[in-house]
């Protein structure tokens, strides 16, 4: 084995690149350039981490032993050696084996890879919105259902209370055909007591729908002894008839009556299979919306789980950014410091050459045994300090009253102000 120029040598492969396999960005490294004799590597480079670690190569292409970093990654020094062990039997003695490093910016990748995943949380914050939206959508659906078994519940009370009237119409024909046959009296107080168990069965129904079915059965059975008792008085009013035939215009009269009831009856019995049909309708409506409403607050509590770890991590997101922001301010806070102080550098330089060509140069004042000058420019006091020093010069410090009031009047001249400002006045003995 043999390096190319008897040395290792360290770079970095470009700027961070997108793994769509691990969904990360990625900052590769390389060490190289090597030459086996049999084409292939006959060991491996040691690689040393900012912190210490230890790691190895991931991959070895055309001499060059490469690393992967994947993003997060931390900034600083990478060091690529051989391990002194291999060394012995695979190097050739006249060949220098150096550590070689590179240094890390790590702001960029990590950068990039904060950008990815605020966009993957946005959009996963997008599907969070559209499975509230079809919630919504679902509680509406739900809400009309209610309304229609409301407005169904509405009409089955309007029916019972048709029921209620027919029953007390039945209630003054009974009583009517007391009246008419004295005979007759008994089976009118049956049915009367029948017709009144009927209201009350009516009203039991209207209280409690699901006892309706137990009730309906009931009355069908009342019905059906009342068409037993009308038989019954169709056969005493044949009777009557042989006995009497004064009340046989009576009997005649009782026999339409007792039909009409019976349609009656018959209409009764339709109406309450058909309101056992809604019953049951109802039923199998009520259970499918229970079922749709369980399934719809498991699927809110799951959202609102969701909901609650998206906002832990966005909070965690904004708090990387300010420190992001922060650290970028930083940056461009020594970038400015930077230029100005170049900028500074010059005009002293320009100032120092003048200053050396006479006691006062020129645009200096004299007074007394020191020469004064007023620079404009705003900056700070550790600047302005060091911009004198450069000078050959000082920060003025005000030692008597004519020394305050010249000063005050100089800067006056020059059209500036005195205030809680730091300005710069200087002055050169």
């Amino acid at each position: 084995m043999l390096t190319e120029d008897r040395k290792v040598h360290v770079r970095q492969e470009g700027g961070a690149e997108w793994d769509n396999t691990t969904s990360t960005f990625t900052l590769t490294l390389s060490c190289g350039t090597f030459r086996f004799t049999d084409q292939q590597p006959s060991l491996q480079v040691e690689w040393t981490t900012p912190t210490g670690d230890k790691l190895n190569s991931t991959d070895y292409s055309d001499g060059r032993f490469y690393l992967s970093l994947l993003a997060p990654v931390v900034g600083g020094t990478y060091t690529c050696r051989i391990p002194p062990h291999p060394l012995s039997h695979t190097c050739h003695t006249n060949s220098r084996h150096d550590n070689n490093f590179v240094r890390v910016d790590s702001i960029q990748i990590n950068v990039l890879q904060t950008i990815f995943e605020q966009k993957t949380l946005k959009e996963e914050a997008g599907k969070l919105s559209d499975g509230i939206a079809n919630l919504d959508a679902e509680d509406e659906k739900r809400k009309a259902e209610d309304d229609k078994l409301n407005a169904a519940h509405e009409k089955l009370k309007a029916e019972v209370e048709k029921l209620k009237a027919n029953d007390e119409k039945l209630t003054a024909e009974n009583e009517k055909l007391k009246a008419e046959d004295k005979k007759l009296k008994a089976e009118d107080k049956k049915l009367k007591a029948q017709d009144e168990k009927l209201k009350a069965e009516d009203e039991k129904l209207k209280a409690e729908d699901e006892k309706r079915k137990v009730e309906d059965e009931k009355l069908k059975a009342n019905d059906e002894k009342l068409t037993a008792e009308n038989e019954k008085l169709k056969a005493e009013d044949k009777k009557l008839k042989a006995q009497d035939e004064k009340l046989k215009a009576e009997d005649e009269k009782l026999k339409a009556e007792v039909k009409k009831l019976k349609a009656e009856d018959e209409k009764r019995k339709v109406e309450n299979e058909k309101l056992k049909a809604e019953d049951e309708k109802r039923k199998v409506e009520d259970e499918k919306l229970k079922a749709e409403d369980e399934k719809l607050k498991v699927e809110d509590e799951k959202l609102k789980a969701e909901d609650h770890k998206l906002k832990a991590e966005i909070e965690k997101l904004k708090a990387e950014d300010e420190k992001l922001k922060a650290e970028v301010e930083k940056l461009k806070a020594e970038d400015e410091l930077k230029a100005e102080d170049e900028k500074l550098k010059a005009e002293d330089e320009k100032m120092l050459s003048q200053i050396t060509k006479a006691k006062c140069p020129r645009s200096w004042t004299l007074h007394g045994e020191s020469c004064y000058k007023y620079i404009s420019v705003a900056t700070t006091w550790q600047n302005a300090q060091v911009r004198c020093k450069r000078m050959e010069a000082r920060l003025v410090e005000i030692d008597s009253e004519a020394e305050n009031s010249f000063v005050f009047n100089m800067v006056h001249s020059e059209g500036g102000q005195i205030d809680n400002t730091c300005f710069a006045l200087h002055t050169y003995k």
